[in-house]
């Protein structure tokens, strides 16, 4: 029997078959979940221009778009995301890898957000340094990275951690924070909340008996973190 190596990117073979496809439908839930998760932990405001790094089927643009942001890019490397793209928004959509997109940008490009939703995690530790400090030349003076990962510090966090085989790092809040500094940048922490409000109260006073019974708690029980990264001085 013949030994195969691991080789995480080998899994991109089937990922058009593993990956969810969802028309951007945006629903009270999701400007709920976007606003408290992102755009007020965030400071995005509407006059500002955002580049989306993995933009999938465009369902956070489509959120910032209904916000009155006008200024958007998305770029993805998976041409099947079109398919599911609103008509409106394709104009705005950039089929290409991602450091092949950073390489083709002018040096005056620059932008006040830059979001990866669901994407450091598909690059290994030094990747993500070196993808960090790719994008710091197009942000603008008050500019910031956004991402999401698993938080892998919360009982909950293996579950999005392992969905997918194509992952390549693990994050806890703490290395989250250390991953910016060799990148450059201070980064802050959010819980990512989803789900219905009722419950979030339930898991809320779940949380709190928790630590009183538990010695060592996470710092975040969310199954998901928010890491927004500013440059250094």
């Amino acid at each position: 029997m013949n030994k195969a190596e691991y080789v995480p990117e080998k899994f991109y073979s089937v990922y058009n078959e593993h990956r969810e496809y969802v028309i951007p439908d945006i629903r009270k839930k999701h400007k709920r979940e976007f606003r408290r998760s992102y755009w007020d932990p965030c400071g995005f405001k509407s006059d500002m221009s955002v580049l989306e790094i993995g933009c999938g089927t465009g369902l956070f643009l489509e959120f910032i778009k209904q916000e009155g942001v006008s200024s958007i890019v998305g770029v993805d490397s998976d041409p099947l995301v079109l398919d599911y793209i609103p008509e409106d928004l394709k104009e705005k959509i950039i089929i290409s890898d991602v450091n092949d997109y950073l390489s083709s940008l002018e040096s005056k490009i620059k932008f006040d957000r830059i979001v990866m939703i669901d994407v450091l995690e598909h690059f290994n530790p030094q990747e993500g340094v070196n993808l960090l400090e790719g994008m710091k030349p197009f942000l603008k003076t008050d500019g910031g990275i956004v991402v999401r990962v698993p938080n892998l510090a919360s009982p909950w966090g293996a579950k999005w951690q392992y969905h997918d085989l194509t992952h390549k790092s693990a994050y806890t809040s703490g290395s989250l924070k250390q991953l910016g500094l060799m990148a450059g940048f201070n980064c802050q922490i959010f819980q990512h909340r989803r789900g219905n409000p009722r419950k979030q109260i339930l898991e809320n006073l779940l949380y709190s008996f928790l630590k009183l019974i538990i010695t060592d708690p996470p710092d975040l029980w969310s199954s998901m973190m928010v890491g927004f990264f500013k440059p250094k001085n």
